[in-house]
């Protein structure tokens, strides 16, 4: 991922002290002591969608976490990719409890026989091969094809819920926690991980002084890098709807170390009518696996749900009309210190920053919020249809101090009718740095004047000659 370089000067307090006496002809009078300081700001980001071409890129909806009778769906596996692809997703993971899920036209294989209790006497129809390579290639969609996400898997023989991509590892009868299952995955080599619901197991609010309740998943996060984040929204929200308090628990002490927290939004469907409610869109210049692999664990990717409830009240939102579309993302500009986003069917854009919001619009300019941003900022859009969530970019923040070396005055004037002329009045700071900051203002002068005019923090006495002749100009106390 690509570092965003940005900087923003903010002027400190400033004084100019000691001067000496000045010849009336001095332009710049030596023996000032200009004892002034500019601070900078300077933000290295870690922008996880620097890379994509908004203008060129397709947006892909996919549902990463889906249940057939596979597992404790149910809808047969058959029934379930074809209620997604009618709908029009691009991307599907069935993500069967315990299972090892292969092609789509054979069933998932159950590991260790851990969930024969929970498909006892289901139909676990699959799809055809011929059904199968007309939903890939999108046959009767147009040529949009809905892309598998290959070996998805829900493994929690203990309660502890991880959905597991690509890798070929089963749940095991012995993973009693989460460490046990992503360890076992990433020491494979060939998968990724998310934590899946995690407010089911947090069981409420978190307490920042009771560290034991999202300890389990800072050492995660510190220990696997194929972790990827979390199910930040889930099914209609009920259960988990303080997931995203553990998001920004997490970034904030991860962020500082560099870890990125990715936030996915999955339906968990078990039938076919629990579909559409959760998705996470990709950014990618075309559905294909190979693509939909390198999105997913670089971040290029936002999230959406119809459903998301506020903290600490018990009741849905954002759900009043479906028919209009949730909050899309359509831009991220990164341009000196300012962050610009655009995007369609969204009434407020909301900028996050350890856990609270610190700003609303379409812009923030960093620099004005340096008490409040210190490792990580993310933002989302609410609207009628629904609550859309960007990954994060990291922060890390250095700050810089430029002495005023010195100050350069010029002048000049503006010949008006009668006896009235304008007088413009230019100061330079030169900077420790090597750069310049000018400031500049207009008076209105009597023919002939002379007299002293304030520029920003600086006193200037300017003596005109002849309507429109500078005779002196020179900084004063």
């Amino acid at each position: 991922m690509k570092k965003t370089h940005m900087k923003l000067a903010a002027l400190v307090l400033a004084v100019i002290l000691a001067i000496s006496t000045f010849a009336p002809s001095v332009l710049a009078a030596e023996g000032i002591v200009f004892d002034k300081t500019y601070i900078e700001y300077v933000y290295d980001i870690t922008n996880p969608y620097a890379d994509v071409d908004w203008d060129n890129f397709g947006q892909y909806k996919a549902n990463l976490h889906a249940h057939s009778t596979a597992s404790d769906g149910s809808h047969t596996l058959a029934a379930m990719i074809e209620a997604y692809y009618a709908q029009g997703y691009d991307i599907l993971a069935m993500a069967d409890h315990g299972t090892r899920s292969n092609i789509w036209t054979t069933r998932p294989s159950n590991n260790g026989g851990l969930l024969d209790g929970l498909v006892a006497g289901k139909n676990t129809t699959v799809l055809t091969q011929a059904r199968y390579n007309e939903i890939l290639n999108g046959d009767d969609r147009d040529g949009r094809g809905m892309t598998q996400v290959i070996n998805a898997n829900e493994q929690n023989p203990m309660g502890n819920h991880v959905v597991s991509y690509y890798s070929t590892v089963g749940t095991s009868a012995t993973a009693s926690n989460y460490t046990t299952i992503v360890q076992n995955i990433h020491n494979r080599g060939d998968g990724y991980t998310v934590i899946a619901h995690p407010g089911r197991e947090t069981g409420g609010p978190l307490n920042p002084t009771n560290t034991s309740q999202y300890r389990t998943y800072i050492d995660l996060f510190t220990r696997f890098d194929t972790l990827l984040g979390y199910e930040i929204s889930g099914k209609q929200d009920g259960e988990t709807f303080h997931d995203r308090i553990l998001w920004d628990f997490t970034l904030m002490e991860m962020a500082p170390k560099g870890r990125n927290i990715f936030g996915f939004a999955n339906d968990d469907s078990h039938a076919t009518t629990e579909t559409g409610r959760n998705w996470t869109m990709f950014l990618m210049p075309e559905n294909n696996a190979d693509n939909v692999k390198t999105a997913m664990v670089s971040g290029l990717f936002y999230s959406s749900s119809r459903y998301a409830r506020a903290e600490g009240v018990d009741a849905r939102q954002y759900t009043n009309n479906w028919a209009v579309p949730a909050p899309a993302i359509t831009s991220i500009v990164v341009e000196g210190n300012i962050i610009t986003v655009e995007g369609d069917f969204y009434d407020t854009i909301e900028w996050i920053a350890d856990g609270i919001i610190i700003a609303m619009g379409n812009s923030i300019d960093l620099g004005e919020y340096t008490d409040a941003v210190t490792s990580y900022i993310r933002f989302q859009l609410k609207g009628e249809g629904g609550i859309t969530w960007a990954n994060p970019m990291l922060l890390d923040l250095e700050v810089n101090e430029h002495d005023v070396i010195d100050v350069t005055p010029s002048a000049y004037v503006t010949k008006l009718n009668g006896n009235k002329n304008d007088l413009t009045i230019t100061v330079t700071e030169h900077l420790s740095n090597g750069t310049t900051k000018s400031f500049t203002e207009t008076f209105s002068i009597n023919n002939n004047a002379a007299g002293t005019y304030e520029v920003n923090d600086y006193l200037v006495y300017v003596d005109t000659k002849g309507n429109d002749q500078i005779r002196d100009a020179y900084i004063v106390e």
